[in-house]
């Protein structure tokens, strides 16, 4: 009966890990789905929670102060300028996009110039 109960956790543990490794790839596919994958300039279902989520990346990377700590609101409204919101909304996201690849980029080469100095 040892050996048989041996066989048995060896099996239960087994069974567990691969549980484990499948819930965190899942969540890692996520995760990117949701925060990371650019769906263009076009409006979608999660353009508000990556909006929210690139500002706290980029505040956390910047070191900077958010100014909105609040949580992901929707951005639909009834107004007649409708259009000229949503062409304002283009230009600051594609603002915003090239503000965060900057500050990427610079961030990018201090820690370069850091490596470089050690070496």
């Amino acid at each position: 009966t040892l050996s048989l109960s041996l066989s048995h956790t060896h099996i239960r543990a087994h069974y567990i890990h691969r549980k484990m490794g499948t819930a965190i790839v899942t969540s890692i596919t996520a995760f990117h789905v949701f925060f990371q994958v650019d769906y263009g300039d076009q409006d979608h279902a999660l353009q508000d929670m990556q909006r929210w989520y690139r500002r706290k990346v980029d505040d956390v990377l910047v070191g900077s102060v958010s100014t909105s700590t609040s949580t992901p609101t929707s951005t639909t409204t009834t107004n007649p300028g409708r259009e000229e919101n949503a062409l304002n909304e283009q230009q600051q996201q594609q603002q915003e996009r090239e503000k965060r690849r900057q500050q990427q980029q610079q961030l990018l080469n201090e820690l370069q110039s850091q490596l470089d100095d050690r070496r």
